[in-house]
């Protein structure tokens, strides 16, 4: 095959994840959480209080125009609002919490397991990039049993920045030492990922999901499975062979 690297989305790519931060009933249950703490917080003051944390958070990130904040910080600014410091155990049952609370779905999609053997078998370099928070992600990795199957996993929350932002692609580029023409992006967002891989200089393979986002701009594909058929990306880098 003549890609040595592949680079993966996760959330809508790799592992198939619905949430709601939206429900009133979800705001309640992290409230309650921050209560047992002794941080009181209503359901509406939470949710306005890291809302607008979360704002101040994206102003100090690396990349103005696609920037991303670390989680943990608000979650620990949320405690020291009602003059708690907490520890970081505390905040990391609190990220738990907070997604478990806000979960409506989970799990790995048919075929991306056969997808990531057959790409090893090929003697090919695995790599996440993926717009997600480490407090999440490593986690859920760990669930789905995908986290020994890449290389290097890079996120977002650590960098500052997120797909399609330059920079997010040129960290990955730079210390894994990869040439651009010999990589390959397999995503579901048109924009943060195809976009942002062929601005890269990467080729790209597209998954449409339910989640994912419309497309609206112009697909840089060079093979789409529109109906989300990982199976499909499997068939099609079989005759790359």
């Amino acid at each position: 095959m003549k890609y040595r690297n592949i680079v993966f989305d996760l959330y809508g790519t790799l592992i198939d994840i619905r949430t709601d931060e939206k429900d009133p009933a979800f705001w309640e249950k992290v409230a309650q959480s921050y209560r047992k703490e002794g941080a009181v917080y209503t359901a509406k003051e939470i949710q306005k209080s890291y809302l607008s944390l979360a704002e101040k958070e994206k102003k100090k990130a690396a990349d103005p125009h696609y920037p991303e904040i670390d989680l943990r910080n608000v979650f620990s600014a949320l405690y020291r609002q009602k003059g708690i410091l907490p520890s970081e155990r505390l905040i990391a049952q609190t990220a738990e919490h907070f997604r478990l609370s806000s979960l409506l779905r989970f799990g790995v999609y048919p075929g991306v397991k056969e997808l990531l053997a057959f790409l090893h078998e090929q003697g090919c370099r695995l790599f996440l990039l993926s717009n997600a928070q480490r407090c999440f992600t490593m986690k859920e990795l760990a669930l789905s049993g995908l986290d020994e199957q890449f290389e290097k996993i890079f996120l977002s929350s650590d960098r500052g920045c997120c797909k399609p932002s330059p920079k997010f692609f040129e960290i990955l580029i730079r210390e894994c030492g990869i040439a651009p023409e010999e990589t390959l992006m397999i995503g579901n967002d048109w924009l943060a990922d195809m976009q942002g891989a062929y601005a890269a200089g990467f080729s790209g393979i597209y998954i449409h999901q339910p989640i994912s986002p419309e497309v609206t701009g112009t697909l840089r594909a060079e093979f789409c499975a529109m109906d989300g058929d990982v199976f499909k990306v499997l068939d099609y880098l079989h005759d790359k062979e």
